[in-house]
């Protein structure tokens, strides 16, 4: 997908119009979403699904409002220690890209709609402890982020959000 980024965009146009077709009860819809992920199963097989391409493909179809193929889903414990890529301070990046989306005008919700396509691909429990983590960082633009979570995410994700909440409302009183 890196190498090539239109290939990436008409995959997700394509994912578009599946979800079109499926809504209108067109076959070429659920016919492109079952090709689409014989497809996927076919590459990852071959040893070629890096986990960090499952979770763009996976933003794909999060993007195109359509549920994420559990293909897709990274597995924790199945994922091959080789295959892991190297994160930098992840309280700093998400620090810096909140303060780069604020900057072009963005909101909280923008910056959700980021993170959320970004997760698509993450299990749930996973994505609970990233947001729970949000809500743990001393910064109210991510914390409104978080807040998102609240209204759309698994219930896994929502008693995260609502936990998150109640440590820092106890906190606060703790501290006033």
């Amino acid at each position: 997908m890196d190498d090539h980024p239109d290939a990436a965009t008409l995959f997700g146009l394509l994912l578009a119009e599946a979800r079109m077709g499926i809504e209108n009860d067109r076959p070429f819809g659920k016919a492109l979403l079952e090709n689409a992920e014989k497809a996927i199963k076919a590459r990852i097989a071959t040893g070629t699904g890096e986990p960090l391409h499952r979770l763009k493909i996976a933003g794909l179809y999060r993007r195109a409002g359509l549920p994420v193929p559990d293909i897709l889903m990274l597995d924790p414990v199945g994922e091959n220690p080789a295959d892991e890529i190297p994160l930098p301070d992840l309280d700093g990046a998400l620090a810096a890209l909140a303060a780069d989306v604020e900057a072009e005008g963005g909101g909280a919700y923008e910056f959700f709609s980021g993170l959320d396509e970004m997760s698509a691909g993450m299990p749930e429990d996973a994505k609970a402890a990233f947001v729970h983590h949000l809500l743990s960082l001393d910064n109210p633009f991510l914390e409104r982020c978080a807040l998102y979570w609240l209204v759309s995410g698994a219930s896994l994700t929502r008693e995260a959000v609502a936990a998150g909440l109640t440590r820092k409302a106890h906190a606060r009183e703790a501290g006033a």
